[in-house]
């Protein structure tokens, strides 16, 4: 359904979401500069969920669009985030706090027949053994990165698998401390920034590297 166009408010707070995003597509600031000046469709929100290996996202399988992200259009009186939020719980049961940057924001038409509008990716990440329940008729499930699958936009599968590969950077960018473990799931490494993994007490005593604490050394271990 088109609606009227949008309010100075709705598109300066959508303009601070695009700004956000970690990648730009369609022109879709330039684009939010010029759409109140013309009826449209609501802005749409999804969400890109994936596991704490980030190796799979949860896509759900929409009657006429295919394999896509949870997701939908962002309702009057929500944010952004609100309207992700919400799409994500009602197509999948999953409830999720969303990473604070958007994956993407693109502008692009639903169907065939509707006029284009913002779209924002958000990301959540969630264990793969959270319960799904889903809509009916509106299947979901995880899907490996590594496979294809079939969407209405077929540009989304490189640039999920581009964004995941973006976080596991952020989880253990490349460096000097290449070849350590990391502590712990992805979700719990990622806060906005790169974050190199810690070395274990047992290397820090071998000597190996200085103990450190939130990426702050602590002082020689040996005590010299």
């Amino acid at each position: 359904m088109i609606h009227d166009a949008f309010d100075q408010r709705v598109v300066e707070a959508a303009a601070s979401d695009v700004r956000l995003a970690k990648v730009e597509f369609d022109g879709a600031g330039q684009w939010l500069t010029t759409a109140r000046q013309w009826p449209s469709e609501p802005l749409a929100a999804e969400v890109w969920v994936f596991d704490e290996d980030l190796a799979r996202v949860l896509l759900v399988h929409h009657r006429w669009r295919g394999l896509v992200p949870p997701g939908g259009r962002v309702e009057p009186g929500e944010t952004r985030r609100e309207g992700a939020r919400r799409e994500l719980f009602e197509e999948t049961g999953v409830e999720a706090e969303l990473l604070p940057e958007p994956a993407s924001a693109t502008v692009r038409s639903y169907r065939r027949e509707w006029p284009a509008t913002l779209g924002l990716s958000f990301v959540a990440i969630v264990s793969a053994g959270t319960p799904l329940v889903t809509e009916s008729g509106q299947p979901a499930a995880w899907t490996s990165l590594n496979e294809d699958w079939a969407s209405y936009f077929p540009e989304d599968a490189s640039r999920v698998r581009q964004h995941a590969q973006w976080l596991r950077e952020q989880v253990n960018p490349p460096g000097p401390f290449d070849g350590f473990p990391t502590s712990g799931p992805a979700a719990c490494r990622i806060r906005g920034h790169a974050t190199r993994p810690e070395p274990s007490p047992a290397q820090a005593r071998r000597g190996d590297m200085p103990l450190t604490r939130g990426g702050e050394k602590t002082g020689d271990v040996t005590g010299e």
